[in-house]
């Protein structure tokens, strides 16, 4: 599936997301679960630059030179905020209403879409939580919200009834393996070992 060819494995999501930019039915609100480096933010950022590139290619492949695929791989895109913790504990309500609750009135620049991607979502307060829940209920037809997050249990149930949310299982070991001795060009016996170390995990492998 050329236009997810980035990320290693996960063959439904990426079913289901080309197909939903296919067919035009992308939703407004994603949740990616699963372990640290499994691939959730790789998928996030492929899925982002599919719905803001301006000149696809097949099957509606990101073409990568446009000045919106430059911008976002630089992570200048005016269009696409990337919400974190940092160096917190947690996200906070201060931080979700001024990154994304009041700027989601404000419509995009140069996209069709404005996309806010929270890494570490399920640390939100309960206060965030809420404060995004405003939006999720009435979002604006050009925002796209995408939550990254290893536990979906630390999201208020009001919160998981109105996004999508999508299961990133670890990867296989053959996945694992396959990949490194792709592109960190190892052998198959180091790239073996090191993928039975890695718990399905491609970030810890690599």
């Amino acid at each position: 599936m050329e236009i997810f060819k980035a990320v290693a494995g996960h063959e439904e999501i990426r079913r289901h997301l080309a197909a939903a930019i296919e067919g035009g039915t992308v939703s407004h609100a994603y949740l990616f679960e699963g372990i640290d480096g499994v691939g959730k933010t790789t998928m996030a950022m492929e899925l982002i630059q599919a719905l803001l590139c301006t000149e696809p290619q097949v099957s509606h492949m990101a073409c990568g030179r446009c000045l919106s695929c430059r911008t976002l791989r630089t992570g200048n895109h005016p269009d696409v905020a990337v919400i974190s913790r940092g160096e917190k504990a947690s996200i906070g309500i201060a931080e979700i209403r001024s990154r994304l609750v009041y700027d989601a009135q404000v419509k995009p620049y140069q996209s069709a879409w404005k996309v806010y991607l929270i890494q570490d979502a399920d640390t939100m307060t309960t206060e965030a939580q809420n404060a995004l829940l405003k939006t999720l209920e009435e979002p604006p037809s050009y925002v796209l919200i995408i939550l990254l997050a290893s536990n979906s249990q630390k999201f208020l149930p009001t919160i998981l009834y109105r996004v999508i949310t999508l299961h990133f299982q670890p990867l296989s070991e053959s996945i694992i393996t396959s990949w490194l001795m792709e592109h960190q060009g190892l052998s198959e016996e180091r790239a073996s070992l090191i993928a039975g170390l890695s718990r399905g995990s491609l970030g810890t492998a690599i």
